[in-house]
C-alpha cells in the first residue's frame, strides 16, 4: 500500500484525484465555429417609376433638375 500526499495552495479549483494507477479523462464540448465574416450587404428595390440611387462604402453626389423644363435650347 502506498501513501500519497497532496498539498494545494492558492486559488485552486477543479477535481483532485489521488491514488495509484488512476486514469483521468477530461472531456469538453467542441468549440463553436467562428462565424464567417461577410462583407456588407445591400438590397435595393425600385418599382414602377421609382428611381433608386445606392452607394455602399462611399459617397454619391446627385444633381437633379427639378424644373421640369427641357435642357435642349
Amino acid at each position: 500500500m502506498s501513501r500519497n500526499t497532496v498539498r494545494i495552495g492558492g486559488n485552486a479549483s477543479g477535481p483532485v484525484v489521488v491514488g495509484d494507477d488512476n486514469r483521468v479523462e477530461v472531456r469538453q464540448p467542441a468549440p463553436e465555429p467562428e462565424p464567417a465574416e461577410s462583407g456588407p450587404v445591400q438590397i435595393n428595390i425600385a418599382k414602377d417609376h421609382g428611381t433608386l440611387f445606392a452607394v455602399q462604402e462611399g459617397s454619391q453626389d446627385i444633381d437633379q433638375d427639378d424644373s421640369g423644363g427641357s435642357e435642349e435650347g
